[in-house]
This record gives C-alpha cells, structure tokens and sequence, in this order.
C-alpha cells in the first residue's frame, strides 16, 4: 500500500517491517531459550541486521519501568504516518489499513507474551501423569475373566486379548504424551518452533 519504486519508498516499506519484525524477536528472546542464546544482547540484535546503532540508542534512551516491546511499533507507525504525509499512501484509509495490520501483529505477540508469562501450575501435568497411569493399573485387574468353571455363570473365554483395552491404552497415553510436549513449545527440541527460522524468514522478507 506504500507506492513507488524510489529507493525511498522501499526503505519505508522495509523499515516497516523490519520494526515489526524487531518487536518478535523482543519478544521472542524472552520466551524462547534459543532466540536469548543467539541474542543475548540488543547489540547482538544490531549485528543481525534487526537493529541500526542510531535505532538501538534511541532504544536504549526510553526509561520505562516495563518491557519495551512496544517501541518498534511506535517507530513503525510514525514511519507510516511520514508516508502518508509525504503521499506515498493513498488516503488515510490506507494507512488505517497498514495500522490495523501492525496492531493485530503486536496482539499476537503479547497473547504469546502472556501464555509464557502464567504458566500451568507444576501439579497439572503430574496430577495427569498419575490419573492415567492409575486408570490403565486399575483396568489390568478388573477386566479379567475370574469366573471359575464351577461358577453358575461360567462362559468360556474366547478372547485372550484385550483389544479394545488397547486401543483405550494407544490413545490416553498418546494423548498424554502429546499434551506433555505442549507444555513448553518454545523449547530447543525438534517438535518445538523454530523461532530463530520464522525471524530469519520474516527478517529477509522485509528486504525484498
């Protein structure tokens, strides 16, 4: 939506994004391990090409008692506002438009924030650790036949097998072992995201 092919409509275009794209990897330091390993610092963030020095001093210049996430943002609509002023969108409609994108971006980001932020209490997953593991120990013993040859209602067995039992076993303890891994997706195990790709992908999109 920002017109021209002038290098100075590119470099808004691309700051833009470059700013939103700042804002995740902010936020993505602090909720996964592998980001903060390979960014542990903001000057790490400047050498990746995320940061300009001049930006990172600004950034550094903001006293604030709470987390700067916000701030990328801020550059990033002020930038389209200049290009609305300097009539590179068409119309205030326009620019609400590229607004309203930015901010539906930035609510992500803090609902990702926030699952990190309150985590499920220790006693959740142990507690269903055990309720399965009890539930399957107590089918082992009730599901038998015990019924003895002089029993009055004594049927022969002719199913040595338990088939549905396993299947009930297959799928709670699969179901269990999945929600296991869910607990921490932004772990460095390979079923975890990748966050350090979709930076890199969103990072190289912003320069094209």
């Amino acid at each position: 939506l920002v017109k021209g092919n002038d290098e100075r409509s590119k470099n808004i275009r691309r700051n833009i994004v470059r700013y939103c794209v700042t804002s995740q990897c902010l936020v993505f330091r602090d909720i996964h391990i592998g980001v903060r390993k390979r960014f542990p610092t903001l000057e790490t963030m400047v050498a990746a090409g995320f940061l300009q020095k001049h930006e990172l001093e600004k950034f550094n210049e903001c006293k604030s008692r709470y987390a700067k996430y916000w701030l990328p943002f801020n550059w990033a609509l002020h930038l389209l506002n200049t290009a609305l002023e300097e009539k590179r969108i068409d119309g205030t409609i326009a620019r609400n438009a590229i607004a309203q994108e930015i901010r539906t971006f930035r609510t992500g980001l803090s609902l990702i924030w926030t699952y990190d932020w309150v985590p499920l209490p220790v006693m959740y997953p142990q507690l269903i650790f055990l309720a399965v593991h009890a539930y399957f120990i107590i089918c082992v013993f009730s599901r038998q036949f015990i019924i003895t040859p002089t029993a009055a209602n004594y049927t022969v067995v002719d199913l040595y097998f338990p088939i549905m039992s396993s299947l009930e076993f297959i799928c709670y303890v699969g179901w269990m072992k999945v929600a296991m891994e869910l607990l921490n997706p932004f772990g460095e195990d390979d079923d975890d995201f990748d966050c350090n790709f979709l930076l890199d992908r969103n990072l190289t999109v912003s320069f094209e």
